[in-house]
């Protein structure tokens, strides 16, 4: 089949995430067939979902719904998932799978979309980075640190400087804190639009913590 291999590796990085998830939440240990039971799941809900073609998010849903229930997968499954696709540079699959949550009112919240605006700043996808800001914005989705940076690495890595410029801009006045990797995907925006007086005005900010 398919992505055998990989899938295979998936389901023991879900057995080992599950386990970590567990231990830091001092829930205790579950029973391995417990901990086997879930990552199966899990594992079908993957190889199905790439297993798609031409995925839409209400197809998506259906698989969604088939293998996890009539509201689909929990808050920490849908982050399993959505982080893996993320780092096989499926942002497409996983836009469809934040889709798809929506259509079978699986609970979406901040930390989903960062994810998926991860996965568009790592292939440069900055026009959809700005969609989907747009979209938590109408959704009223409370965005925070890591969506900023998101968004602004996508715009700098996509060329757009000047848009990354803006955002930070925006994000100062919207009392959103800042971090090093926000401010780091800044300082390149600048040197790539030639922009030095600036770059120097983000690394002073950023050592001083401003």
């Amino acid at each position: 089949m398919f992505c055998t291999r990989s899938t295979m590796q998936s389901a023991v990085m879900l057995r080992k995430q599950y386990h970590v998830c567990q231990e830091k939440e001092g829930l205790g240990r579950m029973s391995m067939d417990v901990i086997t039971k879930h990552a199966q799941g899990e594992t079908l809900a993957f190889e199905r979902l790439l297993a798609m073609s031409s995925p839409r998010g209400a197809e998506v849903g259906l698989v969604l719904k088939d293998v996890f229930g009539d509201t689909g997968p929990d808050l920490r499954t849908a982050s399993r998932l959505l982080t893996m696709l993320a780092r096989m540079t499926r942002s497409d699959l996983a836009a469809h799978v934040v889709e798809g949550m929506s259509s079978v009112r699986a609970e979406v919240d901040v930390y989903h979309y960062n994810v998926l605006m991860h996965a568009y700043a790592m292939t440069s996808q900055w026009t959809d980075a700005l969609g989907l800001l747009s979209t938590m914005v109408q959704k009223t989705v409370q965005m925070d640190m890591i969506t900023c940076s998101a968004t602004i690495s996508a715009c700098e890595k996509g060329g757009e400087w000047a848009t990354a410029l803006l955002l930070l801009d925006v994000t100062k006045r919207g009392y959103v804190q800042l971090d090093t990797i926000t401010y780091c995907a800044a300082i390149s925006a600048c040197a790539k639009g030639g922009e030095w007086v600036k770059a120097v005005h983000f690394l002073s900010a950023m050592v001083h913590g401003k």
